[in-house]
């Protein structure tokens, strides 16, 4: 395997950054237009963000991925699915995208709504953050760490 210096942000236009409050983090992907695959769980339950985003991804596109880490939106039903929408929404005001061009992601805490007050200001943060280096690359895994001895880029 070849290390690539520089993380996500090694690739030309992708911007990154990561930030935390308390035990919540927030990290934010962009790079408009980009070509898009994923795969998802297999299990029966899925999150709020796995639902959404794989109505969002259905055609191949994602201009950015918005991460949280401290919640991971589970089990939270409607509400859950309302909130997963809120953060693409978001996102998507700042970068001036379509909502349906993010990709939404949480770790963490099963079975508890998510803190849309704190979750807002983090993406609000992270989007004034946007950067692209390695330092962004860096900020944004470490953002979404949660009982992981060591981030991964």
């Amino acid at each position: 395997m070849k290390i690539i210096k520089g993380g996500i942000c090694s690739v030309d236009g992708v911007k990154a950054s990561g930030v935390r409050k308390g035990k919540y983090g927030m990290a934010i992907i962009s790079n408009p237009g980009s070509n898009a695959a994923a795969i998802f769980t297999s299990n029966k339950v899925l999150a709020a963000p796995v639902i959404l985003t794989r109505e969002h991804i259905k055609d191949g596109e994602i201009s950015a991925v918005v991460a949280n880490s401290g919640n991971a939106n589970c089990f939270t039903g409607e509400q859950g699915q309302n909130d997963a929408y809120k953060m693409a929404e978001k996102v998507a005001e700042k970068l001036n995208i379509t909502p349906q061009e993010v990709g939404v992601s949480s770790t963490g805490v099963i079975g508890r709504e998510i803190p849309m007050e704190i979750i807002g200001e983090l993406i609000e943060e992270g989007i004034n953050a946007l950067e692209n280096s390695a330092e962004g690359s860096t900020k944004s895994a470490k953002a979404i760490k949660t009982t992981d001895t060591y981030h991964k880029e």
